[in-house]
């Protein structure tokens, strides 16, 4: 990997123009989005199963605390 940096004094660092993206270090990349996309589903899938049951929960109360046509206030 070539040298991208060069210090000016302690405080100060001078970042070298790269010719082409090639050069760059890879910092994760396809693997890193992966990662977190296998980290994501899950939690996803939690979230819609809560969703799904909270709705059929709610359903079912109201459907418990029906009278006639009208629904429970």
């Amino acid at each position: 990997m070539p040298n991208l940096t060069s210090r000016l004094d302690n405080n100060t660092v001078q970042i070298k123009n790269v010719a082409n993206l090639t050069q760059l270090p890879q910092t994760g990349g396809v693997l890193a989005f992966a990662f977190w996309l296998a980290c994501a589903m899950p939690l996803f899938a939690i979230g819609g199963t809560m969703a799904v049951r909270g709705a059929r929960n709610r359903r079912d109360a109201l459907m418990l605390t029906h009278d006639g046509d009208t629904p429970a206030v």
